[in-house]
């Protein structure tokens, strides 16, 4: 009963909204379309029990009645952790015209990528699945599953629905920031995102002659470090493919409520970790579109409360919102610790230091005070993906060495690829204390580390060549960190080296085992988090008070000073102040020579 009534509540709010459209369409001459969106629904994966999905239906199919323009539904991205967590009958319920994959369905290449669209395709009601810009590997053996996937139409590269007499034509594309996190994933090329979005939206708006054309992209925008714009690739569609009529995006934890465009093209993106669905009403005439409304559609009433007590998967308790703040972020300094602790715990060898790219935070748990954190929220923050060799889609560990120059390579991420590059690119460490200096050459502003956060002489760190130090960090940073030298102009080119110091030919020969089983990041926190004390007496383990105001381990000044400007240069910085210092002469010789000739002619 209680469900039904809020039901026929938001039934009756959206009327109100959708007649208040319609309204304005009596004296205009508008085209409207009404799209809904959303990106994995991933929020719901902690609950454990749905009810019927027959009320959200219910309020789904009233939206299309309601208004006598079309409505599309429509998904982007995370459908292995639609396909393999709870919120699978939810997305059923949705009954989506149309979904694509996202970086963690494509991310341990093709032959698994193949396998989880065919698990889709024995799914009821689940959605049909496009990608326009992938395209096989012609050097691997695995092209042939995916040319098959778009001839038996498992896959699409465009869609045209047909809603309330239009013809709608949809496309989806990769972006190019996506497409280099690929880069290591075997079995298929793409084509770029921007070429590719010009030539679907010709080809359906002049050769399937539809209505509308709606491009969905897993590529997403954000506000970098510092800035108040917002900024990413998306933005760019727009301007190289005006036939666009919408871009929804995803792939990000940024959820849109402003009212964006790129060019003259309506941006819409929903967020990995929201508890509602997102409603557009964009308006689309002959002089360009506009968005009228954004709105939430509430789905927190649909899921039933889980108690984390009697389904065996208690978490921890936390006084305070653990925060993914950057640069201060609690739940990162509770990762990276996590990591470092599981695999002292496992080894009998030491480990110095843990690394963890801000990638991996899919979401964020943000409890409210005295609340407790399901295991299933910690699992659902973090990335859900099938390596080749492993059984599991989790991210495994990986141990290796870093000399002493690359270790400081490493440690440039944050002040010279983060700034640039945004969120995802932010590097959570523990195990060390690290000083920048923002007055020093890109590529070159660490000055110090110390171990351990210490501040003593006997704390430093070396960055030489021949210091080695034993790292621990998840697959995919570590991954990362190998192709780093692509982003940054052969700057930070990083080795990672195996027991013998010599270049780690195979990732795979570095993951650290457990009694005979690989240690995953979603299970190292887990057990962290077990092993928290039990501060209250109630059966359940409390995050310690350090990660809610974690302290900086990370200083940045700004300092011309000697020993702040010229300690631990690179080769590159040597170079530079050289140059700098004979230029430097060359100038003062000219000008003597000058002031000479010019005091001769007096």
């Amino acid at each position: 009963m209680k469900i039904a009534l809020k039901t026929f509540l938001i039934c009756l709010y959206m009327l109100i909204i959708f007649s208040e459209g319609n309204n304005a369409d009596a004296s205009s001459p508008d085209s409207v379309l009404n799209v809904i969106y959303s990106t994995g629904l991933n929020a719901f994966t902690q609950s454990v029990n749905l009810v019927s999905g027959a009320e959200l239906k219910l309020t789904i199919d009233s939206l299309q009645n309601i208004s006598n323009s079309p409505l599309i539904t429509a998904n982007v991205g995370h459908l292995s952790k639609i396909l393999h967590g709870g919120d699978f009958p939810l997305f059923q319920a949705l009954n989506f015209d149309v979904t694509m994959p996202g970086l963690d369905d494509l991310y341990g290449g093709a032959k698994n990528f193949v396998s989880l669209i065919e698990k889709a395709g024995r799914q009821k009601n689940f959605p049909p699945v496009i990608l326009t810009n992938l395209m096989p590997d012609t050097s691997a053996n695995l092209s042939d599953p995916i040319q098959k996937m778009f001839k038996n139409k498992s896959l699409h590269e465009y869609l045209v629905l047909e809603k309330s007499g239009f013809k709608i034509g949809v496309f989806a594309v990769l972006g190019n920031e996506v497409i280099f996190k690929l880069s290591q994933s075997l079995g298929y090329n793409f084509k770029d995102p921007e070429l590719a979005a010009q030539q679907a939206s010709r080809f359906l708006k002049y050769h399937e002659q539809v209505d509308f054309i709606v491009c969905l992209t897993f590529s997403g925008m954000s506000k970098k470090p510092g800035s108040r714009s917002w900024t990413g690739e998306t933005q760019y569609l727009g301007l190289k493919a005006p036939d666009i009529d919408i871009i929804i995006s995803g792939g990000t934890n940024t959820q849109l409520t402003d009212t964006l465009y790129s060019e003259n093209t309506p941006v819409l993106q929903a967020s990995t970790n929201n508890m509602e669905l997102n409603l557009a009403e964009v308006a689309i005439n002959a002089a360009g579109r506009k968005i009228r409304k954004l709105r939430q559609i509430p789905l927190d009433y649909l899921v039933s409360e889980s108690n984390p007590e009697t389904n065996g998967e208690l978490g921890v308790q936390s006084n305070f919102p653990l925060q993914n703040e950057l640069p201060a972020s609690g739940y990162g300094q509770m990762l990276t610790d996590a990591m470092l602790w599981a695999v002292n715990q496992a080894t009998n060898e030491s480990t110095d230091f843990a690394f963890l790219l801000n990638e991996n935070i899919r979401a964020k748990p943000v409890p409210d005070e005295n609340s407790l954190i399901a295991q299933t929220q910690l699992l659902n923050s973090l990335p859900n993906i099938s390596i080749p060799g492993f059984e599991t889609s989790s991210v495994p560990l990986v141990r290796f060495l870093l000399n002493g120059e690359d270790l400081q390579k490493v440690l440039e991420v944050n002040s010279s690829v983060y700034p640039i590059k945004g969120a995802d690119y932010f590097l959570h460490f523990a195990g060390l204390k690290v000083r920048y200096n923002t007055s020093r050459i890109i590529f070159n502003r660490v000055i110090e580390a110390k171990r351990g956060g210490g501040d003593s002489e006997a704390h430093n760190i070396s960055f030489d060549k021949t210091a080695k130090y034993s790292v621990v960090s998840d697959w995919i940073t570590a991954q990362r960190l190998q192709i780093m030298h692509r982003m940054t102009s052969g700057f930070l080119r990083i080795s990672l080296l195996n027991r013998e110091g010599t270049e780690l030919e195979k990732l795979a020969d570095a993951t650290i085992l457990r009694a005979g089983k690989t240690i995953k990041l979603d299970q190292a926190a887990v057990d962290f988090c077990k092993s928290f004390p039990d501060i209250d007496n109630n059966n359940i383990p409390d995050v310690p008070e350090n990660y809610r105001n974690p302290g900086m381990n990370i200083e940045v000044i700004s300092s011309m000073k000697p020993q702040d400007f010229f300690k631990n240069p690179s080769i590159v910085m040597v170079a530079l102040i050289i140059i700098s210092f004979l230029m430097l002469i060359g100038f003062a010789a000219v000008v003597i020579v000058l002031i000479k000739r010019i005091a001769a002619k007096v």
